[in-house]
This record gives C-alpha cells, structure tokens and sequence, in this order.
C-alpha cells in the first residue's frame, strides 16, 4: 500500500513539475487579473510621460505593457484615471473598485483575452531610445544611488541586468497574446489542483504509515 502512494505522489509531482516548465516556457508567471501590480513612469502629469507606457515588473527581469493591436503599448492617457492620482494605487485599488466605463471595457477586453501583454526583449532593453532601455537604465541608476529603491528592487535590477545579456531575438516585444494568457490560466489552475492533490495524496499516506505503526 506505501509504494502504491509513493508512486501516486511521485506521479502528481511529476505532472506540477511538467505544468510548471510550460508555464515558464510560455511567460515566466502569470497574471492575476489585467492591472495587477501596473504602474507609471512617475505621477506627475505636468511632464512629457505620455510617450512611456504603464508598465508592470515582469518576473523580476523584465517589463510588460498591456496592448490593444499587438503593436502598441497602452499608455496613461488611455485610460480615464484623476490627473493627481497615484499609478500603483489606482491600479491597486481605486480603480479596480470604481471601475467607470472607459476603463472597465479596458480591463473587460483584456480579462476576456481581446488584448495582449508585450514584453520587452533582451534587445529593446539594451536599447537606450528604446522605453525598455530608458527604464532599465533608471532602474540600476536608482538601485547604485538610492538605498531604498535598492532594498525594494535589488532583485529586479540583478535580474534585468542578467536579461540583457541574453543572447539577442531581433524583435522588439515577445508578445503574450489572448490565447496564450487564457493557456496560461488554465496551466495555473491545473498546476494548483495538482498540488492540492499531491499534498491531500501526502496526507493520506502518512495517516496510513501511522495506522500501520500503531498496529505493528
């Protein structure tokens, strides 16, 4: 009865690690909803920003911007947001509970995979014209002069400088597009379900090691 769990556990964690290397395959993580963790070059509207898109970290190497055409990243402007509020905390909070109309349609596209995530490549990160390149850049200039952006970002620095030295894709973007993202989920509910069973499946066998120790 023991080796016939042990091989069930061995099978389930077999097919986590299985799903698991799809996913990372595909984009490295996946996102909990649309504007998760979405944030702005800086707040301050009365600057030139709207060439820079609202970015998000992605997998601690790299940036990603939602896109309506696979082409162009989505910036600020398009969407309905007060010109004094914060980025992180409209994202965060303020607009996911008071959703108007402009901005729900946008987070409704994406949700249903009518949209698509760009992210940047080794390429456009090592671009300085480039928004990758000019953001990457801001990103190890903070972390070598600013203790605190370094506490909160070490790891994303060192991650996105390891990224640029990967070997070049002669694109702009790898492109996440709806049918990939809607993959992605499904990969990461089963990768759940397979965990819950694994440890449901680890449970069971100790119990019945246990049962079997107290009978011996």
């Amino acid at each position: 009865m023991e080796i016939e769990h042990l091989f069930f556990i061995i099978l389930i964690l077999w097919a986590v690690y299985t799903l698991t290397k799809c996913r990372d395959l595909f984009s490295g993580e996946v996102v909990a909803n649309p504007f998760s963790d979405l944030m702005c070059i800086t707040d301050d509207t009365t600057k030139a920003t709207g060439e820079y898109p609202v970015f998000r970290i992605k997998g601690q190497q790299t940036f990603e911007c939602l896109s309506k055409d696979n082409l162009k990243c989505m910036n600020r402007t398009d969407f309905d947001m007060p010109a004094d509020a914060r980025c992180t905390t409209f994202f965060g909070k303020d607009g996911i509970r008071n959703l108007n109309d402009t901005n729900k349609k946008i987070f409704n596209d994406f949700d249903s995979g009518k949209g698509s995530y760009l992210e940047c490549t080794p390429d456009s990160l090592n671009n300085d014209n480039h928004w990758c390149g000019k953001l990457a850049n801001t990103f190890a200039k903070e972390c070598s002069s600013s203790d605190g952006f370094k506490v909160k970002y070490q790891s994303t620095c060192d991650g996105i400088a390891k990224n640029k030295t990967s070997p070049k894709t002669n694109k702009e973007y790898n492109v996440i597009d709806g049918k990939m993202i809607a993959d992605l989920k499904q990969q990461s509910i089963q990768s759940t379900q397979a965990t819950r069973s694994a440890n449901q499946a680890q449970v069971a066998t100790s119990t019945d090691t246990n049962r079997t120790r107290r009978k011996a």
